[in-house]
């Protein structure tokens, strides 16, 4: 019976995985002739009536039930709940390579890099034609979908810088819209940030359903999100999605197979039913435009031409109603529908918004009564600390970087410069990947498995390492720059005949070791280890403030009458030399004093 298992479930993995790679042969055909949306819309002046916006799109969760890496090769999948992102994106190329009038959206730029990296140039050229042509869109484009509650601002700016470079970089594309449709509730410094990055339009969906529904009776659901009164130029327009996304439910009378809410029963489908929902939506927001994004977790995973087949004919039926002389349906994405949304501000002249300026937190459903989605703001302490640890390394590890590259051009060591940039930028890159995937609604929040955090912390970690050997050749480079060559000379030999138990300690002029939160040496074994097993020793602390305040004043304790002491000062190193002249061990105290 065991052996049995074992291979159904090697079969069943196989199959997956065949499912994955023949997806990039797929061909799909369009069983409907539709037009590009931009030749739908390019008389709508002298028509103005409503658009109806079907925005076929997927969210991908960096890591949640599965690890980053499981959820991209579709790995723990089985024939029937298949999550693979690399299928995903394989069978969107398919797609939109089988009519120039398909439109997609996708979101994590972790998960999209990942995937365009490997493909052959024929391939990356033509995804580069499917963003020029206005077929592919990258809402928001941050590396992930980031939490709004526990992320710190730093970070969030962080990882939509790496994912806007990204799709700057290579398909010269400017993200214009905000997409928040998972995380559990909404910040409104989120919202601010949206907007210095020059995001037009935010659309989210999880807010607490007593407002939600509010709004809704209010006819508020779109209005303009203003954080900060001194500065209401760095606002947007909010939108939250009254259908909570890939949640089709009864209402719209219409289903699509491999994303039904019950048995699939094709009769049932009511294109007259649809419209007239469509229409109703219409009557809660404040343009003539009208969104229906179809999609949720890992849609298009599992037989997704057919899905966007079926899509396809929802939007040539819903046009082809007799009772349909209010609007016109398309395949679009919220890019679009943003344009279109300001074309319609400007049309309306008196059309005014009301004005937001604070959260929306908590969240709460309205499902078995209210439940507040609070515990994250707490819950996995460690993974929080780390993250939070992490980020200090990197923002430390690019300045110290920047420093040590910088003492080299001085010096006119132009090949050995080279290097180092080339090496700084391979670590801090690495660093900088795993802080951002930690940013995720599903790390920070430390709701995800308990196998997936520790995927978070393992990427962190490894991030960590690789920089800390480039802060410690940068640290080297700015000793070195203010000794004199004998000095450098003694440091050499000095560490070189000191005993030590990593092997690449004698890689630079010094030991370097971390001691957290500056507590007693006593809690940093390595310098403890050491005072212990050599007598008449030399400590050389070179303390570095990564802060914006130079004048910083660092103090070390020593409670011990046979120490000498020597110290040089500079505008962001402070060198302090001690001495022991006796054998007995010494335990240092490490403070930092900041004036106010």
């Amino acid at each position: 019976m065991g052996r049995g298992i074992i291979l159904l479930a090697i079969l069943q993995t196989l199959l997956v995985a065949s499912t994955c790679n023949n997806l990039t042969t797929l061909n799909s055909t369009p069983t409907v002739q539709l037009k590009h949306y931009s030749d739908v819309l390019a008389n709508r002046s002298s028509n103005p009536n409503l658009v109806y916006h079907i925005v076929p799109h997927t969210h991908d969760d960096a890591g949640w039930l599965k690890t980053f890496d499981e959820y991209y090769y579709g790995l723990k999948s089985d024939n029937f709940n298949i999550e693979c992102v690399k299928c995903i994106l394989n069978e969107t190329y398919s797609i939109l390579s089988s009519g120039k009038h398909r439109v997609f959206s996708y979101v994590e730029m972790s998960f999209f890099e990942k995937w365009y990296s490997n493909l052959t140039h024929e391939r990356q050229q033509g995804v580069k034609d499917f963003v020029k042509n206005k077929q592919l869109f990258f809402p928001n484009a941050g590396w992930v979908m980031n939490d709004e509650a526990c992320a710190y601002y730093e970070d969030i700016i962080e990882q939509f810088t790496l994912g806007h470079r990204f799709v700057y970089q290579e398909f010269n594309f400017t993200p214009s819209v905000g997409w928040s449709v998972d995380p559990f509730g909404h910040s409104s410094t989120h919202a601010h940030l949206l907007a210095q990055m020059g995001m037009n339009l935010a659309f989210f969906d999880r807010i607490h359903y007593s407002d939600q529904r509010k709004r809704r009776a209010e006819n508020n659901t779109e209005f303009y999100w203003m954080p900060y009164e001194d500065f209401p130029e760095w606002g947007l327009v909010g939108r939250n999605n009254l259908l909570f996304y890939g949640g089709l439910s009864a209402e719209v009378g219409y289903q699509f197979k491999t994303i039904s809410w019950a048995s699939f029963d094709k009769k049932t489908n009511s294109p007259a039913q649809a419209l007239y929902w469509l229409n109703d939506q219409a009557d809660y927001y404040a343009t003539d435009q009208v969104f229906f994004h179809i999609g949720s977790d890992f849609t298009f995973s599992k037989k997704g031409t057919e899905l966007y087949e079926d899509i396809e004919k929802f939007v040539v039926e819903v046009n082809a109603v007799v009772e349909n002389s209010t609007g016109v349906a398309i395949l679009s994405a919220p890019d679009v529908y943003a344009e279109q949304w300001y074309l319609d501000y400007a049309r309306y002249p008196n059309l005014r918004l009301t004005i937001k300026k604070d959260d929306f937190f908590p969240y709460a459903d309205a499902q078995d009564g209210a439940n507040y989605w609070t515990g994250y703001f707490s819950s996995r302490p460690t993974l929080k600390r780390k993250i939070s640890e992490s980020s200090w390394f990197l923002q430390t590890a690019r300045k110290m970087a920047f420093g040590g590259g910088l003492v080299q051009a001085l010096g006119q060591k132009a090949a050995t410069l080279k290097a180092f940039w080339e090496l700084s930028d391979r670590a801090i890159n690495k660093l900088e990947r795993a802080l951002a995937i930690a940013q995720h609604h599903d790390a920070v929040t430390g709701t995800a498995k308990k196998h997936v955090n520790l995927d978070y912390i393992k990427m962190l970690n490894d991030g960590q390492k690789e920089a800390w050997e480039i802060m410690k050749l940068a640290g080297d480079s700015a000793l070195a720059s203010r000794l004199k060559p004998s000095a450098v000379s003694e440091l050499k030999k000095l560490v070189s005949n000191a005993p030590s138990k990593n092997s690449e300690a004698n890689r630079t002029l010094l030991k370097y070791f971390t001691c957290k939160d500056n507590t007693s040496s006593i809690e940093c074994p390595f310098l403890t280890d050491t005072l212990s097993e050599i007598s008449n020793t030399s400590l050389l602390l070179q303390i570095y403030n990564p802060g914006p305040n130079k004048y910083a004043a660092h103090r070390v304790k020593v409670p011990h009458s046979d120490i000498e002491g020597k110290f040089f000062f500079s505008d962001d190193f402070q060198l302090i030399f001690t001495r022991l002249r006796s054998s007995s061990r010494v335990i240092f105290r490490f403070c930092s004093c900041f004036p106010s």
